[in-house]
Parts: C-alpha cells; structure tokens; sequence
C-alpha cells in the first residue's frame, strides 16, 4: 500500500524527512582534536635526511643530523636507511642511530641494513649483521630468512644456500 500524498506534506512540514533521520549530527571540526599530518611531515623530514646523507661528507652529515629536531626511533631510522644512501654512510649512519640516547635498533632495521650489504655483494658485512643480531636476541624472521638466501643465491653461494635452507626445515636459524 502506498502512503498517501498527506503524510510526505505532513512529515516534511513537520521538519521530518526520511533521508534526515538516518544522518547522524555534524561534529563541529575543532583543530585541536584533528591528528598532525604526520605522514607529509615524516615524508619530508626523510628526504631532508636523505638529501643531507647524499650531499655531505660524514663529518658534516653527522653535524647536521645530530641537531636535527626530530625524535629518532626505528622507523625513521628504517625509512632513511630504505631511501637507499650510499652504502658507507648507511653503514655510518646505522652505527650512529645505535648511539643514540634512548635508541634502540630492532630486527626492522637490521634486516633493512642487511639488504644494503647484500645488494653490494658484501656478504661478509651480512654474515656479521646476523650475528650481531642473533647475539642481541633479535628475531630472524621469515623476511630476514628470506632476503638471506636471496643474496646468498645471487652472491653464487649456492652450497651455502642450500646448506642454511636444509638446517632451517630441521628448526634450526642458524646462518
């Protein structure tokens, strides 16, 4: 049955309309209650970073960063590190992150490290990450696991490769 033409006058006279009961009321936007736009801000502040671990020698770098006026934790430390710097002041750059007051790297930035030496064919360099971070209790996850034997493989270090990948089916995460 269709209601009749008298109701719909009737409701919406009233200030009743089917759409207006489902709405829920405005909130009035306080510009105190809204987040920081983080995101834009991090983005920069990464690239500010980057730029300055590209552009300057260590010495310089290493001045400029330490008045940087941000909080540094491990994902920020991990996203600079993933901007891909040269390789030597990635590695200056992880050791001084992990002097910081307060810092502490974790298996994130490790593992971020370890592709950077890997990707430079210093499979050396990546043995001496994993066990700095088997020493520390970190956990070698299945990503870690994962870009470990990829840049064993690409390195031709298949034997290894192969040896590593059997110890890890019997439990073991030994590299």
């Amino acid at each position: 049955m269709l209601p009749s033409a008298s109701y719909g006058r009737t409701c919406i006279a009233a200030g009743f309309h089917s759409l207006s009961i489902a709405r829920k009321p405005k909130k009035s936007l306080n510009p105190r209650s809204l987040p920081p736009p983080t995101t834009a801000f991090m983005r920069e502040t990464i690239h500010k970073i980057s730029s300055i671990l590209r552009s300057l020698p260590w010495d310089s770098a290493r001045e400029e960063l330490r008045l940087f006026p941000i909080r540094w934790d491990s994902f920020t430390v991990n996203r600079v590190l993933k901007t891909h710097p040269p390789m030597e002041k990635s590695w200056l750059f992880f050791n001084w992150a992990g002097q910081l007051p307060g810092f502490k790297h974790d298996h994130f930035t490790y593992t971020t490290m370890l592709d950077i030496f890997g990707e430079a064919g210093r499979i050396a360099s990546m043995r001496q990450i994993l066990s700095e971070m088997e020493e520390k209790g970190l956990k070698i996850d299945a990503v870690t696991y994962t870009s470990v034997m990829h840049w064993l493989a690409k390195d031709g270090d298949f034997q290894g490769h192969w040896k590593r990948g059997r110890r890890c089916e019997e439990g073991e995460a030994v590299f």
